[in-house]
């Protein structure tokens, strides 16, 4: 499956979850947040690493981290009327994942580059 990555620039760290609404905020006309939806969805990951052999590396490690994370993360919404918008989950320390066919080759992937112009992200293709 295709996606989306915004990075934080080369050594740069990730913005802060709220600096990363604010500045979706500044530059589109509709920016909507769902805290729950976040959390949900940092406890479907949780529940799909658990899944994983005990002898994949970095388990236990990744496991820790989605759990200090959980509950600031924020589903985040954005589009200038939301007859386009592009979405993600917004994680402390985390890049924005994007994989929706309209984010990634579709109407929503300009959404998506201007997100990571007023970022200052790089995106990453993949």
């Amino acid at each position: 499956m295709a996606f989306v990555k915004l990075l934080p620039p080369d050594g740069g760290d990730a913005l802060p979850v709220a600096d990363v609404i604010r500045r979706l905020e500044d530059e589109f006309a509709e920016v909507h947040t769902d805290p729950d939806a976040g959390q949900d969805h940092v406890a479907g990951m949780i529940a799909a690493t658990l899944r994983f052999s005990d002898r994949v590396p970095g388990k236990q490690e990744r496991l820790a981290w989605f759990q200090s994370v959980r509950e600031a993360a924020t589903h985040v919404t954005f589009g200038d009327d939301l007859s386009v918008s592009a979405s993600c989950c917004v994680m402390p320390g985390s890049e924005l994942f994007f994989d929706s066919p309209d984010a990634v080759d579709g109407p929503a992937r300009p959404l998506v580059e201007r997100a990571a112009s007023a970022l200052g992200y790089k995106v990453c293709v993949g």
